[in-house]
């Protein structure tokens, strides 16, 4: 396909716009989310969510684990791997961090912070503009990302990949599992749940949802389409 979208599973596919969510299979796309898994990746612009292999790149988030990451400008939440920034958030556990200016979060190490988050645990946290990695802990953000698990939390403008919790955003990306969602713009990768969205792109399974315009992946559901995929 030129222009499109694969669902299918194990086979080849290469397409110049659309991502491709299938599993076990090669992808090349140069703006795009590759969801998949088991395989190698290249991205000028982007996101890799991707487990167990290498990746370059250039402006984007790094979601996998086990491998070794060099962004220019990005996030990294992978774990057990060195990594350099320049300008950005190092997530990892337990490797050393070098950081001309940033924030680093890992575990095992003495940290202070005149300005900043707080990534502790076990303990309230409120923020205006930051980042907040703790757990089990309540969290309020106007802008930022929340990786928190277990816990209550409303964006603005944000990331939002804790799971089992309740979450509207008005623009952003929730990766959150077994929880409703309302997003106006963005994406919804929750399963078991039911999402309304206006314009996004929804990766759950098993559960009802309607769209003005995008695309939908449940399975085992029927499918009707006039001007978007759902």
């Amino acid at each position: 396909m030129s222009t499109g979208l694969d669902f299918g599973q194990n086979c080849p596919q290469s397409i110049s716009t659309g991502p491709i969510f299938g599993q076990n299979r090669p992808q090349s796309m140069s703006t795009s989310l590759d969801f998949g898994q088991n395989r190698p990746q290249s991205m000028s612009t982007g996101v890799d969510f991707d487990k167990n292999r290498p990746q370059s790149m250039s402006t984007s988030l790094d979601f996998g684990q086990n491998r070794p990451q060099s962004m220019s400008t990005g996030v990294d939440f992978g774990q057990n791997r060195p990594q350099s920034m320049s300008t950005g958030l190092d997530f990892d556990k337990n490797c050393p961090q070098s950081m001309s200016t940033g924030v680093n979060f890992s575990k095992n190490c003495p940290q202070s912070m005149s300005t900043g988050p707080i990534f502790g645990r076990n303990r309230p946290q409120s923020m205006s503009t930051g980042v907040d990695f703790g757990q089990n802990r309540p969290q309020s953000m106007s802008t930022g990302v929340d990786f928190d698990k277990n816990r209550p939390q409303s964006m603005s403008t944000s990331l939002d990949f804790g799971q089992n919790r309740p979450q509207s955003m008005s623009t952003g990306v929730d990766f959150g599992q077994n929880r409703p969602q309302s997003m106006s713009t963005g994406l919804d990768f929750d399963k078991n749940c039911p999402q309304s969205m206006s314009t996004g792109v929804d990766f759950g399974q098993n559960r009802p949802q309607s769209m003005s315009t995008g695309v939908f992946f449940v399975k085992n559901c029927p499918r009707s389409m006039s001007t978007k995929f759902g």
